[in-house]
């Protein structure tokens, strides 16, 4: 996969970023993301993950949920047009609840 993201560097030399609507630039080092899973038996999900690098439509991920052969974090190459920020946070208040009451009316 390595291979392949440089060399979609080579042919791709120039051009920027994919920019989600949101306005903040995919790939930043560090960034808390989901990757749409695209292999049999994991399409249409969604899986937590850390950027490490982005480079030229392609995004190295460190998954949160997956480990490598030797027991570390997996890392991957994926498109970058699979890579989506991570969902907002809100915290339960228990104070909020009602008994009864549909979850998703807390949203």
């Amino acid at each position: 996969a390595e291979a392949a993201a440089a060399e979609a560097a080579e042919a791709d030399a120039g051009h920027e970023m994919q920019v989600e609507s949101v306005g903040r630039c995919m790939g930043e080092m560090g960034d808390g993301v989901e990757v749409a899973g695209m292999e049999e038996g994991f399409f249409g999900s969604w899986d937590k993950a850390v950027v490490i690098t982005s480079m030229s439509g392609f995004t190295l991920v460190r998954y949160a949920n997956f480990n490598d052969e030797d027991g570390s974090r997996l890392e991957d190459w994926v498109e970058t047009s699979r890579v989506r920020p991570l969902p907002p946070h809100h915290p339960l208040v228990a104070s909020e609840l009602v008994a009864g009451m549909h979850t998703h009316e807390l949203f």
